[in-house]
């Protein structure tokens, strides 16, 4: 679970980490947290990790100024990510 990309609700447009979870409830000394998973999401979007936005698909690619293929000669760039949203279903954390 340590990659898992975890919301704070149910109706959350962003994700963190669980180690950005954990350090949160240090910070507000909270023992206890609800959270709710993030699931992939099929559709015609996509997120650009390096412009940190939404895209459609199709707009990934060479034209791009911050395109770095993965394999370092072509192909779907190493910023490409695929949308999420929350899960049905939440989970506690305790710390």
């Amino acid at each position: 679970m340590k990659n898992k990309q975890l919301y704070f609700s149910a109706h959350e447009d962003l994700c963190y980490s669980l180690d950005f979870h954990k350090e949160y409830m240090k910070e507000n000394g909270l023992k206890e947290l609800k959270l709710w998973p993030a699931k992939i999401v099929i559709s015609s979007y996509f997120y650009c990790q390096h412009f940190e936005a939404i895209g459609e698909k199709g707009t990934c690619g060479k034209q791009c100024n911050a395109y770095q293929p993965r394999n370092g000669k072509s192909g779907i760039c190493k910023h490409y990510r695929q949308t999420r949203e929350p899960a049905d279903n939440f989970i506690i954390i305790t710390i």
